[in-house]
């Protein structure tokens, strides 16, 4: 359960940056879009370095939760497989059914999440 709740965390924040995207997209085809880089530039009169670590901060939880995606994924497909290969041992096609069906959905949501993130 823990690791589907990252996913779906996941998941929102990849929706969320898309939808940041496509509205600065929309902004700059009409050509009202201001830079929060150089609002911040001309508030803060700063130079290059402290530029930099401005934008580093910024883009932290991206890349914090895109080197983490394929990491949920893989432990969100084996958590499900130890109870289906121990209910294959006995048998019980529901139950192996019932959990891939919970391995694989929640690897195809980490894998819409990471796609997403890669678009913006």
């Amino acid at each position: 359960m823990p690791v589907t709740l990252l996913i779906m965390v996941s998941l929102a924040y990849a929706f969320a940056t898309l939808g940041a995207f496509v509205v600065e997209a929309f902004q700059r085809r009409r050509g009202t879009y201001r830079s929060s880089l150089l609002a911040f530039q001309a508030q803060a009169n700063v130079g290059g370095d402290d530029l930099e670590l401005w934008i580093m901060r910024r883009l932290e939880w991206l890349r914090i939760v895109s080197r983490s995606a394929p990491r949920l994924g893989l432990v969100a497909t084996m958590i499900p497989m130890g109870p289906a290969l121990l209910a294959l041992t006995s048998n019980d096609a529901s139950a192996v059914g019932a959990n891939l069906a919970v391995a694989f959905s929640s690897v195809i949501l980490d894998l819409v999440s990471a796609s997403i993130r890669s678009l913006s």
